[in-house]
């Protein structure tokens, strides 16, 4: 059993009962919120690498990425070998033009789960207010991870009202320890979660296997050869849970988070 169940409408959806409908409230229950996922160029999959077995729905916002690219690109390459898309459409959340797809996992042991997500063409306050604001709930989730050149990052306005369970916490700080503590005393550093490097230039881009191949993974032409950025060089990743009221029950479970997965 995974730490955190999808909700039961969104797990029916995976398992081929009900029919796939997209519904906002479905996907909210234990979710993971990414705020300014277009970190650099393209999306960054890193919380879905690490989580997507344990969180099953993601809402990402995206305000520099082209929608209709990304519902083409998820049909070409999508997640690589592990899952298997269920279904895509571009739609619209409260007028914001966005992005859902849908994923099982090949595994048999996986067999009936996968994941939910939903990318959202948006700035962060706008995503948060048309999905977690609007249906009065918070995500499980958040991840707050800064681009290049951004160092000691403000907690945005809207962090205050989500208070998750959990935060992924980073940047590029080459500093050593610069994301080892939260700015609110109430949460503890509980794993340091490596970030996975992108190969060189010329080879295959799997840190994510999610969207590899997408025409904004590279960087423009430099003497007549595209350049290739590493997003994992120098991208520290911390993860730290709600101490607020803690059960043993909550404890364990944060343990089995912080684990990597096989």
């Amino acid at each position: 059993m995974h730490d955190y169940e999808p909700g039961t409408k969104l797990y029916n959806m995976i398992c081929g009962n009900p029919a796939i409908h997209f519904d906002v409230p479905s996907l909210l229950p234990n979710s993971v919120f990414y705020p300014n996922a277009d970190l650099e160029w393209d999306i960054d999959g890193d919380p879905i690498r690490l989580f997507g077995r344990k969180l099953h729905s993601f809402v990402f916002s995206c305000s520099k990425l082209n929608i209709q690219a990304l519902a083409k690109e998820c049909r070409g390459h999508g997640c690589g070998e592990t899952t298997t898309l269920l279904h895509e459409s571009a739609l619209c959340v409260g007028g914001v033009p966005s992005h859902w797809s849908l994923w099982k996992y090949k595994n048999e042991q996986q067999a009936g789960v996968g994941f939910s997500l939903l990318v959202m063409g948006s700035s962060a306050e706008e995503a948060y207010a048309k999905t977690y604001e609007s249906n009065r709930t918070s995500p499980t989730m958040v991840c707050l991870i800064s681009q290049r050149g951004v160092r000691s990052p403000k907690l945005p306005d809207w962090f205050e009202q989500t208070d998750p369970e959990f935060v992924l916490f980073g940047g590029f700080d080459d500093a050593q320890g610069a994301y080892d503590i939260f700015p609110l005393q109430h949460y503890q550093l509980i794993g340091k979660l490596q970030a996975q490097t992108t190969p060189g230039a010329g080879t295959t881009y799997a840190f994510l296997n999610l969207f590899h191949g997408c025409s904004w993974e590279k960087s423009p032409e430099e003497g007549g050869l595209p350049r290739y950025p590493s997003r994992g060089q120098g991208k520290r990743l911390r993860l730290f849970h709600r101490t607020a009221s803690p059960n043993q029950a909550s404890e364990v479970t944060a343990r089995k988070l912080a684990e990597p997965q096989g």
